[in-house]
């Protein structure tokens, strides 16, 4: 893994400064990969596309803003130069918690369907982690109804054309219990590469479990 430079970016509403890591190399050695889609790879990080302003509270896309430019090792002089004379050193961008991404559903700050999916898929995923460890999903009252309903919209939305989709949309079924609707989906994945995947997902549902489980 070789990391890249900060990007230096400017909030469009209050003009904070924050900056966001990036990776100029990274592989899969000893990534994991879970029934939901989400992998983690410690020599191929993930930095967040989508964060919250720490000073005004606006949601930004950070890969549809422009960069003012680079920052720390691997960054020009200019920038560094610029970030010094600063009253105070820029915010690192953050993933937004399970609270933030319901608000900005709340907010409407999607302009399209994927971009839905997206911040849907991470709630999911953010949920999910907490399993991931061994411990409990639900941690407040309301947890349950917002993890379901959660689910509910993204099947709607995932349409399953493709294959990631279709694994996507039988782990959402899975994840509520529907085991048949899971079961029908993936014994429907024509392809014999994915036989290993599909031998997992059926084995799960024997089992009637609904976490998140390991794939490999």
């Amino acid at each position: 893994m070789m990391p890249g430079p900060d990007l230096l970016y400017q909030c469009p509403d209050c003009s904070n400064y924050l900056y966001n890591k990036s990776l100029m190399s990274g592989n899969t050695m000893g990534a994991r990969l879970f029934s939901d889609g989400k992998m983690y790879a410690p020599m191929l990080p993930e930095y967040p596309t989508f964060t919250k302003c720490k000073k005004c509270n606006n949601f930004l896309w950070l890969n549809r803003m422009t960069e003012l430019g680079q920052i720390g090792l691997g960054g020009s002089k200019e920038m560094n130069e610029f970030v010094r004379r600063l009253p105070q050193f820029p915010d690192k961008a953050e993933f937004p918690s399970i609270a933030e991404y319901f608000e900005a559903l709340d907010r409407k700050v999607y302009d399209n369907r994927q971009d839905e999916i997206f911040i849907r898929m991470r709630i999911w995923w953010a949920f999910n982690d907490r399993g991931r460890g061994g411990g409990d999903l639900f941690r407040e009252e309301d947890d349950e109804i917002k993890y379901l309903d959660n689910i509910a919209s993204l099947i709607n939305l995932i349409d399953g054309e493709n294959l990631d989709q279709k694994v996507s949309l039988a782990e959402l079924y899975r994840n509520i219990g529907d085991f048949s609707m899971c079961t029908e989906i993936i014994e429907g994945i024509d392809d014999a590469e994915m036989s290993w995947l599909k031998i997992a997902f059926l084995t799960e549902c024997e089992r009637k479990n609904k976490l998140v489980f390991r794939l490999r």
